[in-house]
């Protein structure tokens, strides 16, 4: 990405831009479950907006469905009210609430530590941090109309790189920029370049989140790249955790959080299974005596190397054409496998019906 394609990528994402609204706490007024009053109108949030409010407030899911299941939707509309209005231990008091102007429905939601960081302050830093640090950009990945935030993947212009295998080769001092009304998050990232299943996109580790663009937090991301030990840290943590891989099954436990990051990121439960099978482990299990429904399942082995595991995540990550080139989700299946590879493993004695 040239400095051309840059500016006009920005340009457009600005464009494109929902607009938003920081409320304060006490200022939600719930009207109707997926429904709040704002300056004397009713409008409409999406669920995924509404569990977000409840969450800002200080309700939990189990708190909802009990009231609403003892009193009604009376009950828990003023439920909602009165914990908006009576405050929680929560220190964030404000909340951005994005909207969708076509629709008028409220369509994002993300609690405020400090200030709304917006998105053209964010682009100012971006281009100051790379001018101050010999980075350049390469991509920019963004969700819905800023609802699920940017992210700006950059390189330096003395790239540094490593490797473990003949089919291994990995960009090791990327770093990437994460933004969203809430705050930027900052962190490096490892890039395989040679891969034995074509997985290359990248694998990020989150280093520093700031709420605010004052000097010290500016500062705090602006100095990142001279500590050595953080941006050598990532690679470090993987190479020991690929090692460990390579060597060692994982668990029917593991299979199963597989299987969940993909759902989470939206995959289809079929595919999800395709990848990380785990109600055939299961069935298996079962259909050899075992009571699946009574034993820990980290106890139990699969007949899946735990390196072909997370690159089943990394590939489809890479390589499904479901999501665009730029979907945001894809980097953050992407880190979510890098953080399942160097996770505490459940290496034990394992049970197992594949030995």
């Amino acid at each position: 990405m040239d400095s051309n394609q840059f500016q006009q990528r920005k340009c457009q994402i600005l464009n494109d831009q929902f607009p938003y609204k920081v409320i304060e706490k006490a200022n939600l007024h719930c009207r109707a479950n997926n429904m709040i009053e704002l300056n004397g109108l009713e409008i409409h949030v999406t669920p995924s907006v509404q569990s977000t409010i409840d969450r800002f407030v200080g309700l939990t899911t189990s708190q909802i469905c009990a009231v609403e299941e003892s009193f009604g939707d009376k009950g828990t509309r003023d439920l909602r009210n009165y914990f908006a209005l009576a405050g929680n231990s929560n220190e964030q008091n404000q909340i951005a609430l994005i909207a969708n102007p076509e629709s008028r429905t409220i369509e994002g939601a993300t609690a405020i530590r400090h200030e709304v960081i917006s998105p053209e302050a964010f682009f100012d830093f971006a281009e100051m941090f790379m001018d101050r640090n010999d980075f350049y950009p390469v991509s920019i990945s963004t969700g819905l109309n800023g609802i699920y935030g940017v992210e700006l993947t950059m390189k330096p212009h003395q790239e540094e790189f490593d490797g473990f295998g003949p089919d291994d080769e990995f960009l090791k001092n990327g770093l990437y920029m994460k933004w969203s009304l809430a705050g930027i998050e900052m962190g490096s990232y490892i890039e395989r370049l040679v891969c034995s299943n074509g997985a290359t996109r990248i694998m990020p580790r989150k280093e520093a989140t700031i709420y605010d663009m004052m000097p010290n937090s500016a500062t705090k991301l602006l100095e990142l790249p001279n500590n050595k030990r953080l941006m050598n840290l990532n690679w470090e943590r993987h190479l020991e955790a690929a090692i460990i891989a390579k060597k060692t099954q994982s668990s029917v436990a593991e299979v199963a959080f597989a299987n969940k990051l993909l759902v989470r990121a939206g995959v289809e439960a079929d595919i999800a299974e395709q990848i990380a099978p785990i109600a055939m482990l299961i069935q298996l299990y079962a259909a050899s005596g075992y009571d699946t429904s009574r034993m820990k399942c980290n106890r139990l082995k699969s007949d899946i190397n735990f390196w072909e595991l997370y690159n089943r995540l990394t590939y489809f990550a890479s390589h499904t054409t479901t999501w665009s080139d730029s979907d945001i989700r894809r980097n953050k299946l992407m880190g979510d496998s890098m953080d399942f590879l160097t996770k505490k493993r459940d290496i034990t004695e394992y049970l197992s019906i594949f030995d």
